[in-house]
């Protein structure tokens, strides 16, 4: 396991020309991080008028960090998707507190998939 630094400075002054969606007004961006091997998964729960949310792909490149692009999926009204993100070889996960979802990728050698949603309606909680 490794540790990778990133160097995300997002000044007008330093990146005059670069626009990242979702970061205007309240975007929530970087709310919630998430870095395994040279990915970093940055949270943006307030990405749209609708804060359905999502989760921005960096890349840590030779020239320095990279936008991939926002993880696939549509999380809905008020999901605020990338509350909480964590990440581990291959896999994200990230918390969508106003819908009660966890939404999980897979990375499946090539790009991002949803693998899967989890919700309090459909998940059963074991008691000890």
């Amino acid at each position: 396991m490794s540790l990778i630094a990133f160097s995300l400075l997002l000044t007008a002054d330093v990146l005059p020309d670069v626009q990242i969606d979702g970061t205007e007004a309240y975007s929530g961006f970087g709310v919630a991080l998430a870095a395994s091997n040279s990915d970093l998964f940055v949270g943006l729960p307030g990405r749209d008028p609708s804060n359905s949310g999502g989760v921005e792909h960096w890349q840590q490149t030779a020239d320095g960090p990279s936008l991939n692009g926002v993880l696939p999926g549509t999380p809905g009204l008020g999901a605020e998707l990338g509350s909480s993100v964590a990440a581990l070889e291959g896999w994200v996960f990230a918390g969508a507190p106003g819908v009660q979802q966890v939404w999980v990728w897979r990375y499946d050698g090539s790009s991002w998939q949803v693998h899967t949603t989890l919700d309090r309606k459909s998940t059963r909680l074991k008691s000890s």
